[in-house]
C-alpha cells in the first residue's frame, strides 16, 4: 500500500508538467529527425559535390526543418510569425551562398 501511495503522489506532480514533457520529447525527436534528413541532403550532394556544397546544403536543411518543428510547436499566428521571420533568415542564407559560389 504505501508503494501505491508513493507512486500516485508522484504522478500527482508530474501530471502538472505533462504539457512541457511532451514539448520536450516533440523538440528532441524532431530534431532527430530534422537531422536525418539533413544527412540524407548531405550525402546525396557530396556524391556530386565538394564538402563545402554539401554541408552549405545541409545547414539550410537543418535552419528549415528546425523553423518548421518551432512553428508546429508554437502553432497558430505565433507559427505564422516565425514562418515569416525563418523566411526572412533563409533568403539570407541563400544570397550569402550564391555570393560565395554556391
Amino acid at each position: 500500500m504505501a508503494f501505491h501511495q508513493l507512486y500516485a503522489a508522484v504522478w500527482d506532480k508530474i501530471v502538472d508538467y505533462i504539457g512541457y514533457i511532451q514539448v520536450l520529447l516533440a523538440i528532441a525527436f524532431g530534431y532527430l529527425i530534422v537531422s536525418g534528413i539533413a544527412s540524407f541532403f548531405y550525402w546525396s550532394m557530396r556524391a556530386k559535390y565538394e564538402h563545402a556544397t554539401a554541408a552549405a546544403v545541409r545547414n539550410i536543411v537543418k535552419i528549415i526543418g528546425v523553423g518548421a518543428l518551432v512553428a508546429a510547436i508554437a502553432g497558430g499566428a505565433a507559427g505564422v510569425a516565425l514562418g515569416g521571420f525563418i523566411g526572412i533568415v533563409i533568403g539570407f542564407c541563400l544570397s550569402a551562398g550564391f555570393r560565395a559560389g554556391f
